[in-house]
């Protein structure tokens, strides 16, 4: 250093300039950087894995995995994801200099009406575009040889690879060490373990390392969902094996808010393969919807678009849809766009929003559409979620951040909703009623099975209670004026779609004849009344029920009116 510069920095730190306090200031110079300090657990955790050498020289990897996955917040009740949605074979192909990732992967689903279905595919994903070859999906819009992935789910699938491949944030580690920080140890199966904190774009995450072997035991991270807000995520290794002088986990487990969400093992692991020319090119897609900022929100949101994905069901509803309003009776709107809908229902100096689907950025745009037709002059007092699945009930935060709603629900669910979805903490991705909760708490009305309850006046809406084989605290509304009356219901029958469940249509027709709105062995609505059924996954606004029945039966669905 420059005399005048050991001299500066020896009076702002007010010490005497002496042989030994030299060597104290002297590490501040050289530029004013201090070299980073080595890392022995990471030099540690490395060696174990191969050596610096070998894991800087890691071009790529191949190996194939299979396995199960669970899917969160779409079980029948609330806290119990569905168990073994899907059984995956896959295999994985990574060129690890250039980023891309090649998933052939064959599914077969136990997703009620999809039971037993088998899916095969291809998946090319680079850093800004991915591809898919068609699955033959159940949802695919068009047919086509290959589709453009979602850009979140290009993100999340990203995201995902790194958490199951430890690997890569050493190297991330490797290149900058300063963004590797001592964490606090942890006791995991009664040993306490060494933490790694390695500070990611995305969110960071921590490693923890048995000190005896100085393997990665676990790494644990935090995500955002629409729905249950900040959430943990762990990833469990085991088994490592070394393969041409690296170690890889053999066995890989991810848990999502503490519950087991995928349990895979791998094999025919190959270190550094070669791939054939083109292997990873992109097929000929439109990549025009591809951008970095809907990318990166997949990355922080990596469950949601993996969950559905993996379940055959297609990401539409990660986009953003305009709002499409229908007034279908006097006072009463459908509003839809992109295959969910709510219902609007007005009432003499309040409204009624039943269903608030997908999530804050769709709740948001009802909302505006709520104040540009009622000039702000009528605020939403209820909200009527059908059940508590993620695509149905994401936004019903958004709702209740602005105060003086009541939330009318199943009794069964009201302490889930209060407890766990409405005081859910909101830092990784703040949403409103995180950054402007109201001043009172929020109401909540519970529906029990046998006691509907009636809300309204000018239009009244009773909320049914309606436990169905697709979800138990399933409630079906009923809007009455006159002698038209409406019927809003969710995941039962699914207009112009049919339905995913399997004993949906019969839960369905079976509640209208058990109130009255149809006739019990023909299934007819009361001469001179009309009876016009809407629903949340719809391609039509609404449709009379006698138009239902009549597809139902034609689809071979096992309901009631037989003789039709």
């Amino acid at each position: 250093c420059e005399p005048e510069r050991v001299m500066e920095i020896a009076d702002k730190t007010f010490m005497k300039l002496n042989g030994i306090l030299l060597c104290v200031v002297v590490t501040a110079c050289h530029g004013g950087e201090e070299k980073p300090r080595s890392n022995p657990v990471l030099k540690n955790v490395i060696e174990t894995i191969g050596g610096e050498e070998k894991l800087k020289s890691l071009a790529g990897v191949r190996y194939r995995t299979s396995g199960y996955v669970n899917a969160d917040d779409e079980g029948y009740i609330p806290q119990q994801f569905l168990q073994k949605v899907t059984e995956f074979e896959d295999t994985v192909s990574h060129d690890t200099g250039n980023n891309l990732f090649r998933i052939d992967s064959r599914l077969r689903l136990h997703f009620e009406g999809l039971e037993g279905s088998i899916l095969t595919y291809k998946e090319v994903l680079h850093s800004d575009a991915g591809s898919r070859s068609d699955g033959s999906l159940p949802f695919d819009r068009g047919a086509a040889e290959h589709y453009p992935v979602y850009p979140a789910y290009l993100g999340a699938m990203h995201r995902q690879m790194k958490l199951l491949n430890p690997h890569l944030f050493l190297l991330q580690g490797l290149t900058t060490q300063s963004s590797v920080i001592p964490s606090d140890p942890k006791v995991i199966e009664g040993k306490s373990h060494e933490g790694l904190l390695i500070k990611d774009n995305i969110q960071d995450v921590i490693l923890y390392v048995n000190p005896g072997t100085w393997e990665i035991k676990q790494l644990e991270t935090l995500e955002y969902s629409r729905f249950r807000r900040d959430v943990p995520v762990r990833v469990e290794y085991g088994n490592w094996n070394r393969i041409n002088g690296v170690s890889f986990p053999l066995s890989v487990s991810m848990y999502y808010d503490n519950v087991l969400i995928r349990e895979a093992s791998r094999s025919d692991l190959e270190v550094n393969p070669v791939f054939d020319a083109g292997f990873f090119d992109l097929a000929e897609i439109d990549t025009s919807a591809f951008n970095q900022e809907a990318i990166a929100e997949g990355a922080r949101q990596r469950q949601l678009p993996v969950t559905f994905r993996r379940m055959g069901i297609d990401l539409f509803f990660l986009q953003s849809y305009p709002v499409q309003s229908t007034e279908v009776m006097k006072g009463v709107y459908y509003l839809g766009g992109g295959g969910f809908g709510s219902l609007v229902v007005e009432q003499s100096n309040h409204l009624i929003l039943l269903e608030a689907p997908v999530g804050e950025e769709r709740t948001l745009a009802i909302l505006e559409w709520v104040k540009s037709r009622f000039k702000g002059k009528k605020p939403i007092k209820y909200l009527v979620p059908t059940h508590h699945h993620q695509d149905h009930a994401a936004g019903v935060r958004t709702v209740m951040a602005h105060g003086g709603v009541s939330l009318v629900v199943a009794s069964s669910v009201t302490d889930f909703w209060v407890n766990r979805i409405l005081s859910a903490p909101s830092t990784v991705e703040p949403d409103l009623l995180a950054s402007h909760p109201p001043e009172a708490q929020p109401g909540i009305i519970g529906i029990t099975k046998g006691a509907p309850v009636t809300i309204g006046d000018i239009r009244p809406v009773t909320v049914h209670r309606v436990a169905s084989a697709h979800a138990e605290d399933m409630v079906m509304a009923v809007i009455t004026v006159g002698t038209d009356t409406i019927v809003f219901q969710g995941d039962l029958y699914n207009l112009g779609t049919g339905t995913l469940v399997v004993n949906g249509p019969a839960d369905f027709i079976g509640k209208l004849q058990e109130l009255d709105l149809i006739d019990d062995p023909t299934c007819q609505v009361a001469s001179g009344t009309t009876l016009t059924v809407t629903a949340v996954h719809a391609m039509a606004p609404s449709e009379s029920v006698e138009s239902t029945i009549r597809f139902l039966l034609g689809k071979g669905a096992n309901i009631p009116c037989q003789n039709q």
